[in-house]
């Protein structure tokens, strides 16, 4: 069994603590101990930037802005349906989480 490995750490605004994990190909992020994101489980973080993204399908060069990095894949996604020439800014407080 792969062990999970404690990335990195760091503290949220509010005094909480946030924590990066790696299981073997897998990562995952807790805040106080309750499972925040994982890469196996993300739909939630793709529909996010669907439902937010969709009326601005088709629009030559949109700007967005995206409250928190976490995995990366509300900002994939937002990337996938956005002109190429969409300005899209992604708002992290946390350094561990980019690092």
């Amino acid at each position: 069994m792969k062990p999970r490995v404690r990335i990195a750490a760091a503290r949220t605004p509010d005094g909480g603590e946030m924590v990066l994990y790696r299981h073997g190909r897998d990562f995952s992020i807790m805040i106080n101990g309750q499972d925040l994101m994982h890469s196996r489980q993300h739909e939630s973080e793709l529909e996010l930037a669907r439902l937010g993204c969709a009326h601005l399908v088709g629009h030559k060069a949109p700007s967005i802005l995206i409250g928190g990095l976490g995995m990366g894949y509300t900002l994939r996604q937002a990337l996938d349906m956005l002109s190429p020439h969409a300005q899209v800014a992604v708002g992290e407080l946390l350094g561990a989480v980019v690092e």
